[in-house]
């Protein structure tokens, strides 16, 4: 994104889970009542370069893990994917 980032964390230690909890759990409640959502935000993420009309694909954007959740390659091993399927 030309003007933020977003960031999403997961930590198997729950380290900064209290802090976390609080601050991704105002701001969901507060966008989903702003918009009439209900869920999780992690959807949101991944297609805000769409909705802002920066790319017409998900594949194009390369600053995503987009493409990572989609694809068997071994180069997206790191990246844990059983939460979300």
């Amino acid at each position: 994104m030309p003007n933020h980032a977003h960031i999403l964390l997961q930590t198997p230690d729950a380290n900064i889970s209290r802090c976390m909890r609080h601050i991704n759990g105002v701001y969901t409640q507060r966008y989903n009542r702003r918009h009439g959502c209900d869920g999780q935000l992690f959807r949101y993420i991944h297609r805000n370069p769409l909705r802002t009309g920066i790319v017409q694909s998900m594949d194009k954007y390369l600053w995503s893990s987009h493409r990572g959740y989609l694809s068997g390659v071994e180069k997206w091993d790191w990246l844990d994917k059983a939460f979300i399927f």
